[in-house]
């Protein structure tokens, strides 16, 4: 076979990648062959960008693939079903989001408090009772936007309309988000700080028992950690 749908990056206790199966999402990956034209890839200038295209001992030990970014389906017949791409979603309480979703979303819920907005996942410490990654929201406020901010943000996404699962978990006040030279959000730089307290820019937690975004000082991540803190 010269490609497939695979979950994610879980592997089987062998050690190999585990496919999907109909009606499951997963990213489509093609077979690099060095020996045919047709599937070879010589990568880029830059050797990090090149070793994260690609995926090693996924059918057998010692083959490699391509990683398309392509998150698609399947249905029983074969055909094939675009779903997102792999970055631009997270996904929450069995709920896949889009990242550009949810940052349209914050954008129009708050105009007056949100100038910029990038989201990504990041992965929840402790007894988190959820599987996968909550949602962060990386937001440069508006000049001059009022002290109670953050209970402002969170009634607006909370009239927003976004399901219980897209609503971020998390948010970064920066002064500057890091873009690329097209002027697109560099979320991998964003969310390698995931929940890094001394990572550059403030970080909040949606706190809904007091109808707020409150600082994700270290009483709160103790909470989190446990499993306390109602995400």
């Amino acid at each position: 076979s010269s490609g497939g749908c695979v979950r994610g990056l879980y592997v089987t206790a062998g050690g190999l990648w585990e496919f999907c199966e109909p009606g499951e999402v997963g990213e489509l990956l093609g077979r690099v062959d060095a020996r045919d034209p047709s599937r070879r890839f010589d990568g880029y200038a830059d050797a990090a960008a090149t070793s994260r295209k690609l995926a090693e001992h996924v059918r057998r030990r010692g083959d490699v693939y391509f990683r398309s970014g392509d998150l698609v389906s399947f249905d029983r017949l074969g055909f094939l079903y675009f779903a997102d791409r792999a970055g631009e979603t997270f996904r929450w309480k069995g709920e896949t989001c889009s990242t550009c979703e949810v940052a349209a979303a914050v954008l129009k819920a708050a105009p007056d408090v949100v100038a910029e907005c990038a989201v990504y996942g990041v992965k929840v410490p402790g007894k988190c009772l959820h599987l996968g990654r909550c949602g962060c929201a990386a937001v440069v406020l508006r000049v001059d936007v009022p002290r109670d901010w953050p209970a402002r943000l969170f009634s607006a996404l909370g009239d927003s309309g976004l399901p219980p699962a897209a609503l971020p978990g998390f948010l970064r006040r920066r002064d500057a988000l890091p873009t690329t030279a097209t002027h697109k959000y560099v979320t991998r730089r964003l969310a390698a700080d995931a929940l890094d307290g001394a990572a550059e820019g403030a970080l909040y937690v949606r706190d809904a028992g007091n109808g707020t975004y409150a600082p994700f000082d270290a009483a709160a991540r103790a909470a989190v950690e446990r499993g306390d803190w109602r995400l």
